[in-house]
Formats: structure tokens, C-alpha cells, sequence
């Protein structure tokens, strides 16, 4: 296994940016690479592949992008590695250990992985490691000898399914595990991804940053308002490169209001059951509330408002709600002259006039 995966043929490497971009996004428009959520990830990993000498095309088959880092399958790492002298010598396989000589510089390292370690490690009770126990026992082992003999090569890159806890091996097999969350692969938001990943914030404030990431909400005060409630996440350098505004309060409020209080809820529900919705509109609301509460009852009510105008200008008392729907987005010149139209119409045949006074709008 080895060298010819990573055979450079300068020929093959796009070298101007714009090229890797046109290239990268071709190839992930192809839908050959199931693994990719969106073009910049297969950019990522395309000039990546080029700086290690890896084709466009392998470097898709064999690098995935797992909780904002960078990570590969086992075989294309150990093929790197040979390509800078490094080899492998299989001295035991079986279903409980393997182990072997890691060769570097004429120098041979014994190096093991056991299934003891495994079951420590929470990877045994995984399907790959119950279907193919002596093959994923090897490449724990080739990585295990990487990471210890030759990290100067690898420069802290881990395999997948080192990323993943051995719940996948590859790019495919990542998309079959389902190991993505949808923030995560959102474009943009890499601070807040960073500090979503910290063991320094609690999870219900992490629910609400990857809420904040789900619904476009702006970095910057959503980073003003974590930065000011956890000042300790300063020390990390990349985080520390944002500014913390001094207005926490309302910061806060715009970031914590995407969870529903009791009362909001309770006043939402009022605002269903005591105004004219049709039922289709009130399971979009409900649905919306869920995620940003206050905006969701802040449009409600100019909705609510805005029929009300409507059905005060037509004089007509309350109307059915599909027609309210539609009236509302008549402007009120049209919606006067559509009152003096009902003037002189019985109430039984109201609904025909505003269709038909709908149908030349």
C-alpha cells in the first residue's frame, strides 16, 4: 500500500487559488463525495491534499472535515508516511492484538494495539470493530506508531476514525454513521464552533449559540454576549482576537430570547386561540416559536394588527382567515376601494365580491 497514492505529478495540482476554488467546487457539485456538506469544505481539503502531494480526486476520497478539523483515512496516512521512508512489518494479527514494527530511518519501534485497549477506549462495542476486529486493531496500531515515531510528518492530523471513535473509517462511512450536526457544517461561525467545543461553557449555553448558528444570527453579538458571560475564554488566543462590547445586557437578551419563558409561551398560545389564523399558519408559528420566541410574537402581532386594520376598512365585521391572508397584502388604497364595493353587497355574497376584486389585483 503506499507511494502510489501520493505519486506527485505537478500536473495534476491546480497552483492558483482561484483554480483550486473552481476545481473544488466542481468536484463537489459532482455528488461523488456524499461526505461534503458544502463547497468550501472541499476546498479546504483539495488545497490541503495539494500541499501534501495528494491529487483533487484523493484527496476527496480520502480526507473529511469532522468537527472543524481536518482528518484522513488511516490508509492514505500510512501511505504518506512511506513516502518519506517510513514502513510497516506485521508481527502478530489476530482478533485480540496486533502488533508490529513501525521502520524509520533504519531504526524498527514494536508497537501494539489490543483489544484491552479498545474496550478501555469505548471502540469495541462498535460495529466496525465487531465485523473487522483485526483489521481495525492494525490501523490503530499504524496510527498509535505514527503519532509516536513520526508526528514531525503528520503535524497533529488524526484519522477518522480516531475523530470519530472508531464509528466510521472512511469519508462514507462518515456519512452513514450520520457524525455530523447541521451547525456544524454551516459556512462561517468558526469561534462560535470553537467555543461550542470548549468544556468551559455549560450545554444549555451551548444549545443556544448552535440555535444561534441555525438561525443566521450575527457572530459578533452573539461572541460579545458568550465572551462577557465566560471572560476565561479570552486566554485562548484565537478566541481573544474579538472585541467584547461593553452593553452586555441587551446582547444577552437577543441571544438568551431564543428560548421560550413560560410566559411568552403562554401569551403565544393566547394569541392562537383568540385571533383569526388559519391552521396552517398557526403550525408554521408554533414551529418558528420554538426557535426565536420573541420575534415570532413580535410578527404575530403586527399580523394580528394588520387584519384588524383590514376588517375595520371593509367594515364588514370579521372575515373567513384565508381571506384575511390574502387581504393583507393589498395595499390600502386598494383595500378603501374594495370598502365602497361592499356598501351596496349583502352579506351573503361578500366572499365572491373579494374574489373576484382579488382576482384583478
Amino acid at each position: 500500500m503506499g507511494k502510489e497514492i501520493v505519486k506527485k505529478e505537478e500536473g495534476h495540482f491546480p497552483s492558483k487559488w482561484n483554480v483550486v476554488e473552481k476545481v473544488a467546487e466542481k468536484l463537489f457539485r459532482s455528488g461523488l463525495f456524499t461526505h461534503l456538506k458544502n463547497p468550501a469544505q472541499a476546498v479546504a481539503i483539495v488545497e490541503y491534499g495539494r500541499e501534501l502531494g495528494v491529487a483533487p480526486m484523493q484527496a476527496l476520497s480520502m480526507m473529511a472535515i469532522i468537527n472543524g478539523k481536518l482528518a484522513m483515512s488511516s490508509q492514505l496516512m500510512l501511505a504518506l508516511v512511506k513516502r518519506h521512508g517510513c514502513d510497516v512489518k506485521i508481527v502478530e494479527q489476530n482478533s485480540k492484538i496486533c502488533q508490529i514494527k513501525f521502520i524509520r530511518d533504519g531504526k524498527e519501534y514494536n508497537v501494539s494495539f489490543t483489544m484491552e485497549e479498545a474496550k478501555r477506549m469505548g471502540l469495541a462495542d462498535k460495529d466496525n470493530w465487531k465485523k473487522q476486529p483485526e483489521n481495525m486493531l492494525f490501523w490503530r496500531a499504524v496510527s498509535k506508531a505514527i503519532r509516536y515515531h513520526a508526528p514531525d510528518l503528520m503535524l497533529g492530523v488524526y484519522t477518522i476514525e480516531e475523530m470519530t471513535e472508531g464509528k466510521a473509517t472512511t469519508p462514507e462511512e462518515l456519512v452513514e454513521a450520520e457524525i455530523y450536526d447541521e451547525w456544524e457544517v454551516k459556512p462561517g461561525y468558526e469561534k462560535i464552533k470553537q467555543i461550542i467545543r470548549s468544556d468551559k461553557i455549560s450545554e444549555q449555553d451551548k444549545e443556544i449559540l448552535k440555535k444561534g448558528i441555525l438561525l443566521n444570527k450575527d457572530e459578533g453579538k452573539m461572541l460579545d454576549w458568550i465572551l462577557n458571560k465566560y471572560p476565561d475564554l479570552l486566554k485562548d488566543e484565537e478566541i481573544a482576537e474579538v472585541t467584547v462590547v461593553d452593553d452586555t445586557k441587551e446582547v444577552s437578551k437577543s441571544v438568551d430570547e431564543r428560548t421560550p419563558t413560560e410566559k411568552q409561551t403562554e401569551f403565544f398560545e393566547t394569541l392562537l386561540q383568540t385571533h383569526t389564523l388559519t391552521e396552517t399558519e398557526k403550525e408554521t408559528l408554533k414551529q418558528a416559536f420554538r426557535l426565536e420566541p420573541s420575534e415570532v410574537i413580535n410578527n404575530t402581532q403586527k399580523m394580528i394588527k394588520k387584519r384588524h386594520d383590514i376588517e375595520k376598512i371593509l367594515g364588514k365585521g370579521k372575515l373567513a382567515p384565508d381571506l384575511l391572508k390574502r387581504l393583507q397584502y393589498v395595499e390600502k388604497e386598494k383595500l378603501e376601494e374594495l370598502a365602497n364595493r361592499l356598501k351596496a353587497v349583502k352579506d351573503n355574497k361578500i366572499r365572491d365580491t373579494i374574489e373576484n376584486f382579488l382576482k384583478g389585483v
